[in-house]
């Protein structure tokens, strides 16, 4: 008698399951910007239009305000097939309500862009603006650019990110000199404050995106990083002995663990999250 009522609970949980799945039921395109939560503006929507004929992958942007507890990434990769997106698509879904964001990448765009390129593109546009400021026009803005600009350095060519989403710089102009100078103190500035952190993408102040961007594959690791501290330990090594001391010090142990930390970094090659 239990088996026969467990066989039949069991019956009746993979009907339900069956008829979930069958009911899932997906929008009509209506373009590279699909906004049912109405959360985007018009001027972010017709950024996302005129970065589609500048990228070498085309972004499709949905918002919805739930998935009524369906997980996100698999309604993403459901409405991708759903829209016929080709290989060179990018679906970005954005779930207000439930603070849910997904991105599916078609077979060519995942050749541009890796998971982990991916992944720190997340943890350092998308997030904060999203989850904490609410700024749904700036995390849209913010991950489209960054994701296009690692797309066109995949492809070996350059991205124009000018006027796109408050831009105001080109980034064929990168090699000038003011622009040069400009992007070197901005990051070494941001350098130091990345010794102590494990950030796998260095947040560039401002909104700037038409610098080229340091992923550094996901690693986190930097060897222009690495040789700064090893010249630091350089400097102080050499002070102590005209000092007639030995040893490194507080100071030089310190900078070593830094430089251990950096290469530390490098032999696990890249996290993944």
């Amino acid at each position: 008698m239990i088996k026969r009522v467990s066989a039949l609970l069991l019956a009746l949980l993979l009907v339900f399951c069956l008829a979930s799945a069958q009911a899932v039921t997906y929008p009509e395109m209506r373009g590279a910007v699909n906004d049912d939560a109405a959360v985007l503006s018009d001027a972010t929507a017709s950024d996302i239009e005129s970065l589609n004929s500048r990228s070498e992958v085309r972004f499709t942007v949905v918002t919805r305000h739930f998935l009524g507890g369906m997980d996100a990434q698999e309604y993403c990769d459901g409405l991708f097939k759903a829209w016929n997106l080709g290989s060179d698509n990018a679906l970005l879904l954005l779930v207000i309500g439930e603070e849910r964001y997904a991105v599916t990448l078609g077979s060519t765009a995942a050749k541009y862009i890796s998971n982990e390129q991916l992944n720190s593109i997340f943890s350092a546009k998308l997030r904060q603006p999203f989850l904490q400021e609410r700024d749904y026009d700036g995390a849209v803005g913010a991950f489209l650019l960054a994701a296009a600009s690692q797309a066109a350095r995949s492809a070996g060519k350059t991205f124009n990110a000018s006027g796109l989403f408050g831009t105001a710089q080109n980034a064929s102009s990168t090699g000038s000199a003011s622009g040069g100078w400009s992007s070197f103190t901005s990051w070494t500035g941001d350098l130091w404050n990345s010794f102590f952190s494990d950030d796998e993408l260095n947040d560039l102040s401002g909104h700037n995106y038409s610098q080229d961007y340091e992923y550094d594959n996901g690693s986190g690791f930097s060897v222009t990083r690495l040789i700064l501290v090893l010249a630091v330990l350089f400097i102080i090594m050499r002070s102590r002995r005209r000092q007639g001391k030995n040893g490194l010090g507080i100071l030089g142990w310190g900078t070593a663990g830094m430089a251990a930390r950096e290469a530390m970094k490098f032999t696990r090659g890249p996290r993944r999250r």
